[in-house]
């Protein structure tokens, strides 16, 4: 039996306008493997380290900027007082057209902000300077990393759309959003992962697409995927499992998560086949129903012959989403997250008997 997990941890910020930039992410993944006697757990092969290397505790291969940054902003962002005036105060920074303030006008307000946020979640604006981030990375001994082509629609509570671009022609905007994928894959190494994000604010901004307004009004309405974002869709899967890597699709609001699941789905039954996984689906264990529907994509993969593959996450969009189907507390959110984590390593307690779990 083998059924790929991706646990995740890391951080993304909301880039502003039509700015095309990537964002990156550490990874773990697993794979459970049972044998007649056993199950054990095989864990992912380090990247090409010297011995001295290898005798470093993490903290220590972490460059000096990096740490100090983190501190900062850690302290930053988990104090109430701190961050009641930050966050007005960064974005006003960021909608800015004065010469003081802009970033765009202000070569030191440019150089904070791309030093001390920017820098901090995200890989880079260009190849350049992604590359050096992956190497730093790759140099901490991560075996792989995730790369997030950034380019958002938003939408808000009541279902309007507007977005960063000026277009709405939905042809130029998969067509854009289908380059910048080919771009990231064109980044990236064998056993890496291209991650078509969806991300949320207040506001609920999502990315699922920055395939478009008419792609995202599809998910909403959970229409078919329009024809020229099933094409594009299809060829950034073909040329990810040409290079060896793989695609996980992001959770969103509930909203459009229907969709989300539907389309991600159907995509698995085509790519993830013949003992090969290109495409991951996202759960959310802080969601009461998120095992329900483990259940049930085992149970289409296992009636099916596809295999599933899962990237678990605890949940991001607690103060925007539907309450009601979120747990009660962070207690039982653990206890899901955990939970579930342990019955798919282990094969047990997800509705099949262990011998017959779905491959």
């Amino acid at each position: 039996m083998n059924v790929p997990l991706a646990l995740t941890r890391g951080a993304y910020i909301v880039r502003r306008r039509a700015v095309q930039t990537a964002f990156i992410r550490h990874v773990s993944t697993f794979k459970y493997e049972a044998t007649e006697k056993s199950p054990r757990l095989r864990l992912p092969t380090d990247s090409p380290e010297s011995s001295r290397d290898r005798t470093k505790s993490h903290l220590q291969r972490m460059p000096t900027s990096s740490l100090i940054r983190n501190l900062m902003l850690g302290v930053l962002f988990t104090s109430p007082s701190l961050i009641r005036y930050a966050l007005p105060l960064l974005n006003r920074v960021a909608n800015s057209q004065s010469l003081l303030l802009s970033s765009e006008r202000n070569g030191l307000v440019r150089f904070l902000v791309k030093r001390l946020i920017y820098d901090h979640f995200c890989a880079g604006a260009n190849r350049r300077e992604i590359t050096k981030t992956r190497q730093v990375i790759k140099g901490m001994g991560f075996s792989g990393i995730i790369l997030c082509y950034g380019r958002e629609v938003q939408v808000n509570k009541d279902s309007g759309l507007w977005t960063t671009g000026q277009e709405h022609n939905l042809a130029k905007e998969v067509k854009q959003w289908k380059d910048g994928n080919f771009e990231t894959l064109d980044m990236m190494e064998k056993g890496d992962f291209l991650g078509v994000k969806n991300i949320a604010d207040e506001n609920l901004s999502s990315r699922y697409t920055g395939a478009g307004t008419q792609v995202t009004e599809a998910l909403i309405q959970n229409a078919e995927p329009p024809p020229e974002y099933l094409e594009a869709m299809h060829a950034i899967c073909d040329r990810a499992k040409s290079k060896h890597c793989r695609l996980w699709i992001d959770a969103e609001q509930q909203v459009l998560q229907t969709a989300i699941d539907r389309w991600t789905v159907d995509l698995m039954r085509r790519y993830n086949r013949d003992g090969q996984v290109v495409v991951y689906n996202t759960i959310q264990a802080y969601l009461k129903a998120s095992r329900a529907k483990l259940e049930h994509q085992l149970g289409l993969a296992g009636r099916e012959g596809w295999n599933l593959a899962v990237k678990l996450v605890r949940g991001a969009y607690i103060g925007n989403d539907q309450r009601d189907r979120i747990h009660d507390t962070k207690s039982d959110t653990d206890n899901s997250y955990n939970s579930i984590v342990r019955d798919i390593l282990q094969g047990t307690n997800l509705g099949f008997p262990q011998d017959k779990f779905p491959p």
